[in-house]
C-alpha cells in the first residue's frame, strides 16, 4: 500500500548530487516490492527512473560535469563505478548496487539519505533513488546531462 507522507529534505554525501526531481517512471519492480513479492525494508521511498535539476553537490563531485542547475538524467541502476562488473562495462550487474541498495535500501556507505519529517531520527530506506520523493540523492556515477 502507497501513501504520501512528508520526509525531510535529502543532503548528498562525497561523491553524491542532489536532484531535484522533475519527473518519475514506476517501474514494474517498484510494484513488486510494494506488494511484497520481492522482499524490501519497509517503509521506503521508491522509483528509479529519474531526471532533474542539480541543486546540491556532495564533497568530490566534478561540478564542471555536474553543474548546479544541469539538468541530468539517471541510470536505472546506479552504478559504483568501481566492482568487477562496473569496470567491465557491465553496470547493469553492479554487485554493491545488489547487494546494499536492493537488499537494504541503503546507498554505497551503508546508509540511507531519508528520514522522517517528524523527528528526523527514523530511517526511511531507498529503493534506487527513491525518486518519488521530490528531492533525490544520486551518486555521480549515475547522472548524465
Amino acid at each position: 500500500k502507497m501513501k504520501v507522507e512528508s520526509i525531510q529534505k535529502p543532503s548528498p554525501k562525497k561523491g553524491e548530487v542532489l536532484v531535484k526531481v522533475r519527473a518519475c517512471g514506476v517501474c514494474h519492480t517498484d510494484l513488486h516490492c510494494i506488494k511484497k513479492h520481492l522482499p524490501f525494508p519497509s517503509p521506503a521511498v521508491f522509483g528509479h527512473e529519474i531526471s532533474g535539476t542539480v541543486v546540491e553537490h556532495g564533497d568530490g563531485v566534478n561540478t564542471s560535469r555536474l553543474p548546479l542547475g544541469g539538468r541530468v538524467a539517471c541510470t536505472f541502476i546506479m552504478p559504483c563505478g568501481s566492482c568487477f562488473h562496473c569496470k567491465r562495462g557491465e553496470e547493469d550487474t553492479c554487485a554493491p548496487f545488489f547487494a546494499l541498495n536492493r537488499l537494504k535500501g541503503q546507498l554505497y556507505d551503508g546508509s540511507t539519505r531519508l528520514y522522517d519529517a517528524e523527528t528526523g531520527t527514523e530511517p526511511i530506506a531507498m529503493y534506487s533513488f527513491a525518486g518519488l520523493a521530490e528531492y533525490a540523492v544520486v551518486p555521480e556515477t549515475a547522472a548524465v546531462l
